[in-house]
């Protein structure tokens, strides 16, 4: 499995923390609830049992409802008087959650991880809730309190939580537009949580990028796409048909020169990312046509009986298709920028490389124009 990080917000009694704890042993990846607290002691040098006091203090501040301190990442060092403030014992959590999301998968409870996190594409948050009577249910399976009791104490940690959250954030803790993936556990064993999660992780969460290209030319193109088409038609003296008046702009890229676009956004893109691989080649379709032609003048030896054959009296304009784009376009200033990349092959040039190509390859155009190619597809596969 590729390196995940999981956090989990939930509203008490959900069982959202016995979920993500059976989770990581279900991934075999760590688990991080209040281990956190001792980390970041360690981290800052700062007592363990402040971070306990903090938490207590907060409860009790009117402030703590009204006032927001957004984390921004930032440690006050300790020749501060502010080192010890409920503020940098935060941010001392903060940046152990942060190392730990850099180092390994693992399973994160409560925080704001997911907020602290929400910079790094490999981290999936979830937020687990259920109707008031299921968690009700689920406290009184591990509490011997009366209900009445629970009850107050479910209000006071949900209520605890939404604005502890809102106050380092300065979002609301169970707005759903904050996580990833939000679960309602009513009616379902911890086992089948854990299931749906997984499922969740490998339906969605794989490393991913998308790429957008524009029209691609050079070996292996079947014929029906204009260059090959328009060069095995000149070789045997067939129309060259046109579509319109010809004037249609298409950006045309190299296909080596997309090989190593994706190869280089796979190696190097921020997951999640699109981009542009364009190739700063807009050529209209009849300039395409004329430049194969003259290409095929100038590389096919006069002893080449095919070179008789190419001529621009085979262009024949045909009909429209209609709603047919007038220029296709794109912009890859993206994957420049953020890659490195851009196209390296000139159009004057691939346009000679491909045409000597089909020139070598002349029993491959052969076979996927003679029929021969369909009937082997059809032997091959049918009735499978």
């Amino acid at each position: 499995m590729d390196q995940v990080v999981i956090t989990i917000a939930r509203q008490y009694g959900s069982g959202g923390r016995t979920v993500g704890k059976m989770l990581a042993e279900r991934l075999g990846i760590s688990f991080y609830d209040k281990q956190i607290i001792q980390m970041a002691s360690d981290e800052s040098g700062i007592n363990e049992a402040l971070f306990g006091e903090v938490d207590e203090k907060l409860k009790k501040s009117p402030l703590f409802r009204i006032v927001k301190r957004t984390y921004r990442g930032e440690i006050i060092p300790p020749e501060s008087g502010e080192f010890v403030s409920d503020d940098n014992l935060f941010n001392y959590q903060a940046k152990v959650i942060r190392q730990l999301a850099e180092a390994e998968s693992c399973v994160i409870i409560g925080r704001c991880a997911d907020y602290v996190l929400k910079e790094f594409d490999h981290v999936i948050s979830l937020f687990f809730y259920a109707p008031r009577e299921d968690c009700i249910r689920r406290v009184q399976e591990i509490s011997s309190e009366p209900e009445k009791e629970i009850i107050k104490k479910i209000e006071k940690t949900d209520k605890y939580r939404a604005e502890y959250y809102r106050y380092y954030t300065g979002k609301e803790w169970n707005d759903a537009r904050n996580y990833d993936f939000c679960l309602n556990t009513t009616s379902m064993s911890y086992e089948k949580l854990v299931e749906v999660v997984k499922s969740y992780i490998d339906t969605y969460h794989f490393p991913a990028n998308i790429t957008n290209t524009s029209n691609n030319y050079g070996p292996y193109q079947f014929p029906e796409k204009l260059i090959p088409l328009i060069i095995n038609n000149a070789l045997h003296g067939k129309k060259l048909p046109v579509y319109g008046d010809g004037m249609n702009i298409r950006d045309w890229l190299y296909v080596d020169d997309h090989a190593k676009g994706i190869d280089m956004v796979q190696e190097h893109g921020k997951l999640g990312e699109s981009y542009n691989i364009g190739g700063h080649n807009e050529k209209r379709n009849i300039e395409i046509i004329n430049i194969i032609i003259e290409t095929l003048q100038e590389i096919l030896p006069d002893t080449d009986p095919r070179k008789a054959n190419v001529s621009k009296d085979l262009i024949t304009y045909v009909e429209d298709r209609k709603g047919h784009d007038r220029r296709y376009a794109i912009a890859p200033d993206k994957i420049k920028a953020e890659i490195g990349w851009e196209p390296e092959t000139m159009f004057k040039d691939g346009i000679k490389k491909t045409i000597a190509w089909y020139l070598e390859h002349e029993d491959w155009m052969n076979n996927v124009t003679s029929g021969d190619y369909q009937k082997y597809y059809e032997d091959m596969y049918q009735g499978k």
